[in-house]
Parts: structure tokens; sequence; C-alpha cells
């Protein structure tokens, strides 16, 4: 498949022969050219492969620094383009890609503190495993307000979040449900560190009567590290076990999952799609012009690369399913949305929570492998995505029935995999009762092997005010 790279790199050297110590500037002479080796190899990648390359600005300010010039390039149309981005250093994206960074371990939500107020409050949804956040004791759930002994406000949260990348203190609160005093209230030094987080969090299978339940916390999708996919492997290894256990109904938590990689995609529907055929196509690729009439031409490619079918899995499912329960969050996008809607064509899919991101679009990784003195890398949109039947307008995401709607901003966070935490609560009971209404309450009605009735309250009292998307980072 063709890549594009800059063209022309003209490099001027004037060399003179050092006869003094030092010599003084001419003020007439001319300030040296910047060079623009890098705003034309963004420019020219860009024209190639962008989806929306028919409305990139004909002639760009190449002055502009890269990053901003990347960014100078993007379509701004109705929906308008929120997904790209660059790094100075291709290294960190890739690795960001696949869930090796340096951090303390832990994803959060910020809230404003009350209605009115400027104070914000940051709220841990998970630990990451062999964090220093688990080290350390942080638990899902816990309350944040201060950092370096700083308390977090509007104007002062991006500059105390970007001093997370060393040591820092962290003033950590616990509650308990209907009491705003915390129970217990400590201070935090977490060192972060470089460490690859493994995108399954957790897994378990819960035994109703008649009923098998299969539930995994997945949180990126990335095949692996490095060409190991070792990540796709204990995927395939977690639907071993629910295979094994004959699990008949399958709870998908997607909350925390901004997306990663569609061939972790492929891989996962793989395995939960019914009635496998090597034909039945998950995904379609919809390129600009240009690269989608390259990529037929291509006997490497061809039309087929359009049109990505499901692979045979051993560990494949399906045939035990009806449907699928996916858990959402206003972060769910990307790949994750894919699974939805890549599989709603096969079988039943019911999301539970909140509206998806709606993200129906994919990237690619752009490096520039012929300098290598040009370390940047970008993450530019390179095309849509649609499922079997054509259908791709989920742009402002998938929103579950009302009566499955819940935004998941309860002050005293469940653990995750507790039958009682509200989202996971939803789909077990739907599963063992039937649809959910409004006026359910989880009160005695889930029975089985090992699980009794539950004696909790829904809807534990909710911060007043949750801050807009751009103030909420998806992960950390």
């Amino acid at each position: 498949m063709k890549t594009r790279y800059s063209l022309v790199l003209i490099v001027v050297a004037l060399a003179m022969s050092a006869l003094m110590p030092s010599c003084k500037k001419d003020p007439k002479d001319p300030e040296p050219k910047k060079s623009t080796y890098v705003q034309n190899w963004i420019y020219d990648n860009m024209k190639y492969w962008y989806y929306w390359t028919d409305q990139m600005p004909a002639n760009p300010d190449t002055t502009l620094e890269p990053e901003e010039f990347f960014y100078s390039l993007l379509y701004n149309g109705p929906e308008g383009d929120r997904f790209p981005w660059i790094e100075p250093n291709h290294t960190t994206l890739i690795n960001e890609l696949n869930g090796a960074n340096k951090d303390a371990g832990y994803d959060f939500r910020l809230y404003l503190k009350e209605s009115g107020s400027s104070d914000i409050i940051g709220q841990i949804t998970y630990i990451k495993k062999g964090s220093p956040a688990e080290t350390e004791g942080l638990l899902r759930g816990d309350i944040f307000s201060a950092i370096n002994g700083t308390t977090i406000t509007t104007s002062n949260y991006r500059e105390l979040l970007s001093a997370t990348s060393k040591s820092y203190t962290v003033r950590i609160q616990r509650y308990n449900p209907g009491n705003q005093t915390p129970y217990y209230d400590m201070v935090h030094t977490l060192n972060p560190v470089e460490f690859s987080e493994n995108p399954v969090l957790m897994d378990s299978v819960y035994t109703f009567t008649g009923k098998k339940v299969g539930y995994m916390v997945y949180n990126f999708f990335s095949p692996g590290v490095g060409s190991s996919k070792s990540y796709d492997q204990q995927v395939d290894a977690v639907f071993s076990k629910f295979k094994s256990e004959g699990v008949n109904e399958v709870v998908l938590d997607l909350r925390f999952n901004a997306g990663g990689a569609i061939s972790s995609a492929i891989n996962l529907a793989s395995l939960l799609v019914p009635a496998y055929d090597p034909t039945k196509i998950f995904v379609n690729y919809q390129y600009n012009n240009e690269v989608q009439s390259d990529i037929i031409n291509d006997p490497r490619y061809g039309s087929a690369y359009l049109h990505q079918k499901f692979v045979s899995k051993a560990s494949n499912i399906g045939s035990n399913l009806t449907r699928l329960f996916v858990l959402t969050s206003n972060g769910t996008a990307s790949a994750s949305e894919l699974i939805i809607n890549g599989l709603r064509p096969y079988m039943d899919v019911i999301t539970i929570g909140d509206t998806t991101y709606g993200k129906n679009v994919g990237s690619i990784t752009i490096t520039d492998n012929q300098n290598t003195t040009n370390t940047w890398g970008m993450q530019p949109i390179v095309m849509k995505l649609t499922n079997s039947l054509g259908f791709s307008d989920y742009s402002k995401g998938f929103a579950p029935k009302p009566e499955n709607f819940d935004a998941d901003n309860y002050f005293v966070l469940k653990p995750l995999g507790d039958i009682q935490e509200p989202l996971l609560y939803k789909a077990l009971y739907i599963i063992t009762n039937g649809n959910m209404t409004k006026s359910a309450r989880p009160s005695a009605i889930i029975s089985g092997n090992q699980v009794k009735g539950a004696n909790w309250q829904l809807n534990p009292f909710k911060t007043n005010m949750y801050l807009s998307p751009e103030m909420t980072p998806l992960r950390r």
C-alpha cells in the first residue's frame, strides 16, 4: 500500500573557516530560514491518508509549530473532527496505544464539589493491577480533592494534574453510603512508574438458577506490547474458561474503554458472534477516494481488505448466546462502540449505563520511517466504520434504553464485580427477571446458587454537578 512522505528535503549548510574567535552578526543579514521539513511531512501524509482530505486547506501556514500546524489541517465541518492527535515522540504515542505509560496507576473522573463552587473533587474509577496506586492501597471510589497540598479548582486542575508525572501527594477520602463525613482521610505519596497496563482488569463467572453469567472488565483494545499478542491471548483464555464453565450470558464491561486496535476488536467479537461463518462481515472500512482506490488495486490487499470478517476462534461461545450485555459510560468509544455496532446484525446487544462517546471512525499511526531525526508521530482519522448492514450513524453515541440508563456518577462506588454494583446489577436483574423497570429496586430479586437477595440503595447520593467532557480525562 502506498505510504507518502515529504518528497523534497533541502538542507543548506554554510561552512566557514573560523579565523577569528567570534564575529558579530550584521543587522542587515536575513534571519536563517526555519526548516519546514516536519510540517511538509505532516501535510503530505495527511493529504494522502486523511479521511477528509478534500476539506484540508490548500495553502496551510507552514510557519506554525508542528503541533499547531497539524491541528490547523483538521476538518471543521458540522460534526468536526474531535479525534486525531500528534506527539513529539512517536514512541510515546505507540506506548500510549498499548497501555504503557508512566503514571501512578488509576483512572478517575472529575466533578464540581457542589453547584456554583469552583472546587473540584476527583473520584477513582479503577486501580490498575501492579501499579503504585494498588501498592498504596487506593480503592475504586476513593475521593481526592488536593494534590501536593493544594486544593483542586477549576482554575488550577490542569496544572496540578500535569504535575503527577513525578512523585506527588494526594489526599484520599472514603465515605459510607448516605454519610458525607469521611471515615478515612489520609495523604498518600505516589511515585509514577513506567509500566504496561493489562487491559483485562478482571473476569468472573456468576451462577444462578439455570444461568451462568460471564463478566469481563476490558479497559482498552490492544493485542499486546510488541508482537506477542499476549493481551489477545489473555482474552482468549477468559472465554475458554467461560466456555468450559457453560456460560450462557455475557456481561462485557467497557465503561473505561476508550478504544484501541481494531484487530483486537475483531478478536473479541469473534469470541462472541453466534453461528460463526467465515463469510460474515464484522466491519467495513471506507477511506478517501485515493486510498480506497489504491487498496483495491493493490494485489496484497484488494477489495476484500475493506470488508473485515470474523475469524475462527476455538473459544467462541456464540452458540450459547442470544444476546450480549455491554456496560457503558460517556467515555466508551471507538473500538468499544465497534463491538456494539459490529455484533448487532447478529445478536441482541443491550447497553446499560450512559450514552457512549460516538466515534464511528478509525485512525492509524504514522511515523517517519525515512528520517530518524523526525521523531513526531500522528494519529489521524483515515476511515469511516460501518457494520455488515452499512450502518455507521452513531456519531452521537449509542444511548441505552431509558430504563437501562445510569450515568454511574455515584458518590460511593461498589467494587467492580460486586453484584450490588449498580450497572452490573441492572444486567443481572434483566438476566434473572426479564426487563428492567424504572421502579425496580434490588430487594431480594436475584436468587440462585451463589447470590441471595440484596438489600441496598440503588441510588446513593450523587455529586451535584458533573464537569464537561473536556474537563474529564478519559484515561489517566
